[in-house]
């Protein structure tokens, strides 16, 4: 597996958190930086 393809899973695996956080957490109001601390990105990002 080349570099491009591990960096591309990474990604995908770390958007499927957040997307599973968020469906566990309809009831809250999410905020960005709880969002962009699961999936390990800077909120800026």
């Amino acid at each position: 597996m080349d570099k491009n393809s591990i960096i591309y899973k990474n990604y995908i695996n770390r958007i499927n958190n957040v997307i599973d956080y968020i469906k566990k957490n309809l009831d809250k109001n999410l905020t960005l930086d709880e969002l962009s601390n699961v999936a390990n990105f800077s909120k800026f990002h």
